[in-house]
């Protein structure tokens, strides 16, 4: 039994297929997703897995509870369950009772995100969430050897695997740019970078618009929305497209006629950037993919000259002035192999199937 804390949206098909090639696969999810303002439905492909949509409850919070867990535990008697949401969340620690009331046999596996031991939310719960999860988790899964580490740090004594989150070439691929920049008319003979994720100050997107703000070649387009997006406008004028929250397909366009993704993340002492899965996507459909040296950005972008030092808006500058100096085809080869070789959903979930079961 797999527990997803998000919306089975297509893009996740993948990994959850491969999971179900091994053993059959009950999956709860809530009946919708908000991820940033658009709300995402989609259908299921037929007979691929069982999904079960319950509400979660409140619905769109990271802090929850799910109401009729105990009659799927009873029902279904999984040998595995799969709770994919943070090791130190506190809604964790009482799913995991719960699980452990009523299904006690059943095989306990949590995700870990957290780069911070002790972020400035943490609060007496948080603790005692944390020394009570130790000894009810049989396994964890890690999205980097940070997060492993941490999880380590709190004592957690039992196995961890390090499986990063990924992306799907089903719904990631290249297209031809020219027609799609004519369609959201698009400047055929400029540069484009494209930012995907919320518009915020610790996405350190703002330094991005001011390195480009005086730039004739190069136009910044943005997926995504939050508090900085009258600022960015103000501050960049036409050298920056918004297009807001885009669902699947639209956000698959704008990567297609994009030459470049960027990351340019800034840690704070509650949130430090997990995988980059912008990056990941963008790669797919044909980007070269930049970023700072922030989390697990330079394990994508694996160049000095796709890099800059986080929060180092004089680099950050450089790097953006000499785009043109790339081997670009040579860099975006290196990176489409990585992402290919360790960031797909489909070998993420054979990782994580085998792990689960070793």
């Amino acid at each position: 039994m797999l527990i997803w804390i998000g919306g089975v949206v297509p893009a996740y098909h993948s990994l959850f297929k491969a999971i179900q090639n091994h053993t059959e696969l009950i999956i709860l999810s809530p009946p919708q997703w908000r991820h940033g303002s658009k709300l995402f439905k989609e259908p299921l492909p037929k007979g691929a897995y069982t999904l079960i949509q319950t509400p979660f409850f409140p619905s769109g919070s990271s802090r929850y509870l799910i109401p009729l867990l105990p009659f799927f535990l009873l029902k279904y008697r999984p040998s595995h369950i799969y709770l994919m949401d943070e090791f130190d969340r506190p809604n964790t620690c009482l799913h995991n009772l719960i699980i452990k009331l009523f299904c006690p046999s059943a095989y306990l596996i949590t995700y870990s995100l957290q780069k911070n031991k002790k972020p400035n939310y943490y609060r007496y719960y948080h603790f005692l969430s944390l020394r009570i999860n130790c000894r009810l988790i049989n396994k964890v899964i890690a999205a980097s050897s940070q997060a492993a580490s941490v999880v380590r740090q709190h004592g957690y004594k039992h196995e961890i695997a390090i499986i990063p989150l990924g992306a799907s070439q089903d719904y990631f691929y290249p297209g031809e740019a020219l027609p799609l920049r004519n369609k959201h008319n698009i400047p055929l003979n400029k540069t484009i970078i494209i930012y995907a994720g919320s518009l915020s100050e610790q996405k350190g997107i703002k330094q991005v618009v001011e390195c480009l703000s005086q730039s004739d070649n190069t136009i910044l387009i943005t997926a995504g929305t939050g508090p900085l997006k009258q600022t960015l406008q103000k501050i960049a004028g036409d050298t920056i497209r918004q297009f807001g929250v885009a669902d699947v397909s639209l956000l698959r366009e704008l990567y297609q006629l994009s030459d470049y993704v960027i990351l340019p993340s800034q840690s704070t002492s509650d949130w430090q950037e997990q995988i980059g899965r912008s990056l990941i996507e963008g790669i797919l459909c044909g980007c070269t993919a930049l970023g700072c040296n922030s989390g697990f950005i330079p394990e994508i972008t694996l160049f000095p000259e796709t890099l800059f030092e986080e929060g180092d808006k004089d680099g950050l500058c450089r790097m953006l002035k000499n785009l043109h100096e790339l081997d670009k085809t040579r860099i975006f080869e290196k990176q489409l192999n990585k992402v290919t070789k360790d960031f797909l959903w489909e070998h993420i979930g054979e990782k994580t199937f085998n792990f689960i079961q070793s």
